[in-house]
């Protein structure tokens, strides 16, 4: 039984109500627990939800003296603390988004209240799977290992996936090569097998993290005949020997795992395959995908401490069994339908938004080989190519290039020995994450022409360069003497107020480490976009690349990061000067 403070006893969860999603604009600190959540003048709303402890040195009281939630909801804190120190911290409570069985915990920033709000606890609710509260909280404890029970509920998923019409009609096209594991009878030994165009049988998929090691357990060209008479089960790393275990269970006989069915010395076929590899996920009966961080914790990794991902949420620190159907989502911890919001919606706005959602999860993983940023993206994007049958730029779709290049940079990083991988204005010119989110908006630029060249024939694969031909406001900047909470840097123009938050892409934000630098560079603003324009137009939001020539044509400039903006940090006739520049 939960011990709760009076306060925490006193708060209904049924009573607290949804996060105003649509009213807040979502910007990325460069912190990995700090960021902001900014809504207009004319959105604001109170109270946000319902009023918890005034101060981090009550939730602090209440949790040392046995509250849990207050426990969950102070460590949490902590993490925000690591990135900011704030001596005043009311705090807010409120329903999780999308009216999941959870809380969000906010705090006002008090040096912008009512502006910005910054989450500080995100608390899920789950129960045993026969608990008296099943009905009602649909999350609920898992396993760490697969039982029977996940097996044949696995199975029972799998059994009405099969009834879906949609499902049934779906493509079985098999890999060009495929691992036969055969059945149990099999002992220790799979094998390498070609498939033919005919070839219809079901397949499961693999999903899981290159490491080094899994380098050792490639196939080569050298090595296909041989892996064709067969594989000893227990020379593979373990998430390898875990996926056909689960496979011979659910009596599925081939897997695709792409580093033993793609020859990895083979250009030419690794271009071939990698262009297909959405293709191959689509097509097979299952994903088996998997949390490890590498091939040697196997299927069933187990994450002591929880994963981190870039942007502070705590993943479930345990895995969990799943499928994804043509009409609904399942996992053993809840189960989500789709139906209507996702299949049948096919505008270009809804496919985008999908688009800038896998850029999202794409930029938070960690590719073995730096410069497979947009070959391993391929697959994906020739199946978006065909929905919104759009020209592909290094990433960007062509209609919405505006839009492709507002992405603002966290925690990004150069390519290793600055590699060119694509032009600067491209998320793939970075490791990292790419955040995205200005659709729909006032666009103050115009592209007049653009231009990728391709390395190689896949089409949607390495990029040799690229350019982009813009109109648009061009402004000075300088550094500024305010700085941020955390001393990030300032940018300003020559005749607006004291700037804003300068976004910069691998720069460090710093004003200790990077001040000088910064000092001796010459930096422009250009000015892509704003925020629809509302009752009061210091409600206005401008979004702007920060630029530097680059030296070898005039007007010819690169991109080194990004930042939002009021009104008041342009002069009067800033937004008037419109240049012709060329991006590369």
């Amino acid at each position: 039984m939960a011990c709760l403070c009076a306060l925490c006893e006193s708060m209904s969860s049924e009573a607290l109500p949804d996060f105003p999603e649509e009213n807040y604009m979502r910007t990325v600190s460069g912190h990995a627990y700090l960021q902001h959540l900014i809504v207009p003048k004319s959105k604001r709303s109170e109270p946000l939800g319902f009023k918890h402890h005034p101060d981090l040195e009550s939730l602090r009281r209440a949790a040392k003296e046995g509250c849990d939630l207050c426990h969950l909801i102070e460590a949490q804190a902590d993490d925000v603390l690591s990135d900011f120190e704030k001596e005043e911290m009311p705090l807010l409570q409120e329903l999780g988004i999308d009216g999941q069985d959870g809380i969000w915990v906010l705090t006002n920033c008090s040096w912008e209240p009512g502006v910005k709000v910054v989450p500080i606890a995100a608390i899920a609710f789950y129960t045993q799977q026969d608990g008296p509260l099943a009905e009602i909280i649909k999350g609920h404890l898992i396993n760490d290992t697969p039982d029977e029970s996940v097996l044949s509920r696995i199975r029972s998923w799998v059994a009405a996936c099969d009834k879906h019409d949609r499902c049934a009609q779906h493509d079985r096209t098999m890999p060009t090569r495929v691992i036969d594991v055969g059945d149990e009878k099999s002992g220790n030994y799979v094998k390498l097998a070609e498939t033919t165009v005919d070839d219809q049988e079901r397949y499961i998929a693999l999903s899981y993290c290159w490491d080094i090691g899994t380098k050792q357990y490639t196939t080569i060209q050298a090595t296909v005949a041989e892996r064709k008479q067969g594989i000893d089960m227990s020379t593979l790393p373990k998430t390898f020997q875990d996926a056909i275990a689960l496979l011979r269970q659910l009596r599925v006989r081939y897997i695709w795992i792409d580093s033993l069915c793609i020859c990895q010395d083979q250009i030419h076929e690794w271009e071939r395959e990698s262009a297909k590899m959405a293709m191959v996920y689509t097509n097979a009966y299952l994903t088996v995908a998997t949390t490890g961080i590498d091939s040697s914790d196997g299927v069933y990794y187990k994450c002591i401490e929880g994963i981190q991902t870039e942007t502070g949420l705590t993943l479930p620190d345990r895995f969990q069994y799943a499928y994804d159907a043509l009409d609904k989502t399942k996992t053993e911890m809840t189960e989500k339908s789709f139906t209507g919001k996702l299949r049948s919606k096919r505008s270009s706005n809804r496919i985008l938004e999908q688009w800038y959602g896998l850029l999202w999860g794409y930029g938070r993983r960690k590719l073995t080989c730096a410069s497979d940023k947009l070959p391993a993206m391929s697959g994906l994007a020739r199946i978006y190519h065909e929905l919104l049958r759009d020209e592909y730029l290094a990433g960007i779709w062509k209609t919405n290039v505006v839009e492709g290049i507002c992405w603002q940079g966290l925690h990004c990083s150069s390519p290793p020995n600055d590699e060119y991988r694509a032009p600067s204005w491209s998320w793939a010119s970075v490791d990292g994450v790419a955040v995205t989110g200005f659709s729909g908006n006032d666009y103050l630029a115009t592209v007049i022409d653009s231009h990728v060249e391709v390395d190689g024939d896949n089409p949607f694969g390495k990029v040799k360069n690229g350019w982009l031909r813009l109109k648009a406001p061009l402004v000075p900047l300088t550094l500024s003497d305010a700085k941020g909470p955390t001393e990030d840097m300032f940018l300003r123009t020559l005749d607006g107020d004291q700037g804003c938050y300068a976004g910069f892409d691998v720069i460090d934000r710093n004003s200790q480490v990077s001040a000088d630098k910064i000092r001796a560079m010459k930096l422009f603003a250009l000015i892509l976009v704003r925020t629809a324009p509302t009752e009061d137009d210091a409600d206005l939001t401008y979004f702007a690349l920060i630029v530097e020539p680059t030296g070898s044509e005039m007007g010819t400039f690169r991109r080194i990061g990004s930042f939002l903006c009021g009104r008041k940090a342009f002069g009067p006739d800033d937004l008037d000067k419109i240049s012709e520049v060329k991006l590369v």
